[in-house]
């Protein structure tokens, strides 16, 4: 760029002499030999935005995975589940994507959504399509103040300033399977979309042979009756009962998990128990202390859905097992007296 800066008056002064269109070949002629003999490339203007491609694709990787969701069959049915990705699945931004069903929202604005995606109302893509004009209008913004500070540079190299003229319209528009601009990424990087990967889920011949051992349990909650947000941090363990076959139909396990509940200005101990009885099929039900049927669970295929009224109340728990040695329970409680989303991630430390 320094070495084109130097030859604006040599060039302007070519572009003077053969002005026209007749003499357009003549003036490439002479451009290219003054190129020639000064050793310059004139597209090597472009090489600092190519230097920049690769820290982009990362960003915008990085952006695009924290709205990433895991397509998966639950009793037959399509689930889409959060899973955000690089980021760790102890963090608290984590658990808060995933407890949020991956939305992060931001004056209103869903910025995991794109503007043609599935909206409440018809007019609900307009905040995410004005997103889109301001950021091509400031990159344009941009341009100007450059061409400004250094017009000569801009007349010397009219191919730079034609890619410069077209980058801000072709960096939202990208590929059909991204879609247009979401306002995830903000004014960082313009071009972002949450997408939707398919994966497998870990899968087992056994339910209760994979739960039984010790655990380290991590759970965040928040309820939107008040917007508190809790933490709760313990660990669990489910052992056999001693009153329980050794394996098959009817053997009976005792859950109990203990730890220290953060809620709000609240921080004092906490506790669960829960019995497990292994039903034909490898299906374990779940009750609670007093005999009362809570939820049945089958991790055979790694994923399973099941919901417990309360009263009036609901409890709808969605558990994924994300590897050999750790599971996730997604938490949805919604009634009348209670409403808050729950997520806990349970690691084996036996």
């Amino acid at each position: 760029m320094i070495a084109m800066q130097r030859l604006a008056p040599e060039i302007r002064r070519l572009q003077q002499e053969y002005k026209g269109l007749e003499n357009r070949e003549q003036l490439n002629r002479e451009l290219m030999r003054v190129y020639r003999e000064e050793r310059i490339n004139p597209a090597g203007s472009c090489l600092p935005l190519l230097l920049q491609m690769p820290v982009l694709i990362v960003l915008y990787d990085v952006i695009k995975g924290l709205s990433n969701k895991l397509i998966t069959l639950v009793q037959g049915h399509s689930v889409a589940v959060p899973q955000p990705r690089y980021i760790p699945n102890s963090s608290r931004l984590y658990h808060q994507l995933v407890a949020g069903h991956g939305a992060m929202n931001w004056l209103g604005i869903n910025l995991a959504l794109q503007p043609f995606s599935a909206h409440a109302r018809w007019f609900g893509f307009l905040p995410y399509l004005a997103l889109v004009l301001v950021a091509v209008g400031l990159q344009y913004v941009q341009l100007a103040q450059t061409k400004r500070r250094s017009p000569a540079t801009a007349q010397a190299n009219p191919q730079m300033r034609t890619v410069q003229s077209f980058l801000p319209i072709l960096r939202p528009l990208r590929s059909k399977h991204d879609g247009w601009l979401p306002g995830q990424v903000g004014f960082a990087e313009w071009s972002a979309s949450p997408s939707e990967t398919e994966s497998k889920a870990m899968k087992f011949a056994d339910t209760l042979s994979f739960l039984l051992g010790q655990w380290t349990l991590e759970r965040f909650l928040t309820d939107h009756r008040s917007g508190t947000d809790g933490r709760f941090e313990g660990s669990a363990t489910i052992n056999r009962s001693s009153s329980g076959q050794s394996a098959g139909f009817g053997t009976r396990a005792h859950y109990e998990e203990v730890g220290t509940m953060h809620f709000g200005r609240h921080v004092g101990p906490a506790s669960r128990s829960l019995e497990l009885v292994r039903l034909e099929s490898a299906i374990v039900m779940l009750y609670f202390p007093d005999g009362e049927p809570f939820v049945d669970l089958d991790l055979r295929s790694g994923t399973w859905r099941s919901s417990h009224p309360c009263g009036e109340d609901v409890y709808e728990i969605l558990t994924v097992v994300r590897s050999p040695s750790e599971f996730e329970e997604h938490w949805r409680v919604h009634g009348p007296t209670e409403d808050y989303d729950a997520v806990a991630t349970l690691r084996r430390s036996d």
